[in-house]
């Protein structure tokens, strides 16, 4: 075969680095580099290799294939063509490579690549696993524990070198969409425990703090947690408030930001990563990924001082355990006078902190605060606010007398039930359970 032409090259910025194998044929006939000969050539060994990973994956049994499977194992034969070519020093050195070396050899050389990198990301993985940041957020853990043990698990990269296996359920902060198999996962692996090496520098309870500042039940969103720690943590070396508290100064955040442009607010945050990377003495390769986060951090934070919405973004840390609670202790049903006078002041309160002050200074037992609530007629979102304000026990002593609600053929008391059934699955598994044997015990007290 000829050498190729020193005056015509390909570009390597021009070729889809997620897509290297048909990007490289396509540019190099876009640029008349493979000949006739060539093409049949490779067509010919492309044939026979999917006959030959066929018969692999069907242990000998059979070459025929439905379609979709045919088509997944030609991607998949793609991408491992891909990885071993992507290993040449350009993509000149790679269409030599292809015009000169057979197709099986150069597949099973980017098979024995893919693997190599595999045992390297499964080393990442299980040193990510032993210092995960410990957080209430169940998509974190199961992510990044089972999710990704599922991967190494199912990855099989001589038929399906494309496929991740897995939802990746948890979003990391930085990754370019459209990489697939093992590219994927490294870049994943990367970027996850950069932000985990990230998050350990923090208390937990203060990361915990922080993120109830966005949603009491943060828990069960699906979020990125390093993006709203990394936001604060900046904002507080901007402002000089202490780092570790996680309680940036809003209104001096304004001040410093606001009015500027993207470009002029990501000066002034690259310095303050500069000063919180050497604060926290971060490793090169976490001040890497910090330094590539504050773009998309400053896009964000002006977006949020324009809209006046700065709260949104830059969160004020909040601490459930401390908010005002209810206590209610168990005694007797009030006289109907009395109640009706609780009902006119309840009805004729103005907020949820109102009723709960009402509630706790003046209700005495059970049946009447169900009354109460039945009564009072507040809609959902009142109603969700009331209850997430009294303490378990009186969760427990309500769902005690709406045990079911398929029965419930009055609307109060139905809406009464479901907002207690959301109120439920609100709590930590923990707390479920431990509100469901409350809930149990209460129930066998009144039969």
């Amino acid at each position: 075969m000829g050498e190729l032409s020193r005056t015509r090259v390909l570009d390597d910025a021009a070729l889809d680095p997620k897509n290297y194998w048909p990007s490289l044929i396509g540019a190099a006939l876009s640029r008349g580099l493979l000949s006739d000969a060539d093409m049949a050539r490779i067509q010919g060994e492309s044939a026979a290799l999917f006959v030959r990973q066929a018969e692999r994956l069907t242990r000998g049994e059979s070459t025929s294939l439905r379609a979709e499977r045919a088509r997944e194992l030609t991607d998949s034969i793609a991408c491992v063509l891909g990885a071993s070519l992507r290993r040449c020093p350009g993509a000149d050195a790679a269409l030599e490579t292809l015009r000169r070396e057979p197709l099986d050899a150069i597949f099973d050389r980017g098979l024995t690549i893919i693997r190599r990198r595999l045992g390297r990301a499964r080393a990442v993985h299980e040193r990510l696993k032993e210092t995960l940041f410990v957080t209430r957020n169940v998509f974190y853990k199961s992510t990044i524990v089972d999710g990704l043990d599922a991967f190494f698990r199912l990855y099989r990269p001589e038929f399906s070198a494309q496929e991740i296996h897995i939802t990746a359920d948890y979003p990391a902060f930085l990754i370019e969409k459209g990489w697939r198999g093992i590219d994927f996962i490294e870049r994943y692996l990367h970027a996850l425990s950069c932000e985990n090496r990230f998050l350990r520098f923090f208390d937990a309870g203060a990361v915990h703090r922080l993120l109830c500042g966005l949603d009491e039940n943060y828990q069960q969103i699906l979020m990125n947690i390093y993006e709203p720690v990394l936001t604060s943590a900046l904002c507080c070396a901007l402002t000089g408030r202490p780092v570790q508290a996680l309680d940036a100064d809003r209104a001096a955040v304004r001040r410093l930001l606001g009015g500027l442009d993207a470009a002029g607010v990501e000066g002034r945050l690259s310095a303050a990563r500069e000063a919180l990377c050497a604060r926290l003495n971060c490793p090169a390769g976490l001040a890497d990924y910090m330094r590539d986060s504050v773009p998309k951090i400053a896009r964000m934070l002006v977006r949020a001082i324009e809209m006046d919405a700065l709260d949104a973004v830059l969160l004020a840390p909040y601490d459930p355990s401390c908010a005002p609670r209810v206590e209610l202790p168990v005694g007797e049903r009030m006289a109907d006078r009395d109640y009706a006078a609780l009902l006119d002041a309840f009805t004729r309160c103005g907020s949820g902190a109102e009723r709960a002050a009402l509630i706790e200074a003046r209700v005495r037992s059970a049946g009447d605060l169900a009354e109460l609530l039945h009564d009072g007629a507040l809609n959902g979102g009142a109603l969700d606010d009331l209850l997430a304000r009294l303490p378990a026990e009186a969760l427990a002593m309500l769902r005690a007398l709406y045990p079911c609600g398929d029965f419930l053929t009055d609307a109060r008391d139905k809406a009464l039930y479901d907002a207690l059934e959301r109120s439920v699955l609100s709590f930590e598994p923990d707390m479920r359970r431990r509100l469901d044997e409350m809930t149990a015990i209460m129930r066998k007290s009144t039969e």
